[in-house]
């Protein structure tokens, strides 16, 4: 008789990056919900609500449509352990990186701080996503993801 399986502990990090990207995702979902509502209302006039929304166009939120549930499928499945959240935090990342390629060869960028502000969080996103795929190749060769 085969003895029970022993249940895996989570590492700490792991948990919080599950939550992080579940977090996100959510957030994602209801940011594009509340961009397209206040797209077709009729709102007092404001500058700077009238410019961010002018902002925003039909790639942004086909964006938003797919790198949402990449978030939230590679939150899932890093936190069910399983390898296919690396290829998931890739692929989003990869989506991602065409994004922001995209945007900055169409020069639909309205960053309200400037471009240095929209480079400057780029590279911080990168290099978290960077540290987050890195960390899941890890878990992966040391075979806690399987």
């Amino acid at each position: 008789m085969n003895p029970p399986p022993v249940p895996v502990k989570r590492p700490v990090l792991l948990i919080v990056i599950a939550i992080l990207y579940l977090v996100s995702g959510v957030l994602s979902f209801f940011s594009i919900g509340l961009v397209l509502a206040l797209s077709h209302m009729e709102l007092p006039p404001d500058l700077h609500m009238d410019t961010a929304l002018r902002s925003v166009r039909g790639f942004d939120i086909v964006l938003g449509f797919i790198v949402a549930p990449l978030s939230i499928a590679a939150a899932i499945f890093l936190f069910r352990l399983s390898r296919y959240a690396l290829h998931l935090f890739s692929l989003n990342f990869a989506v991602c990186v065409i994004g922001a390629i995209y945007k900055l060869a169409t020069s639909t960028v309205q960053a309200p701080l400037g471009w240095a502000y929209y480079i400057f969080c780029l590279v911080v996103g990168w290099a978290i996503a960077l540290a987050v795929i890195f960390y899941c190749y890890k878990l992966t060769r040391e075979k806690v993801l399987r």
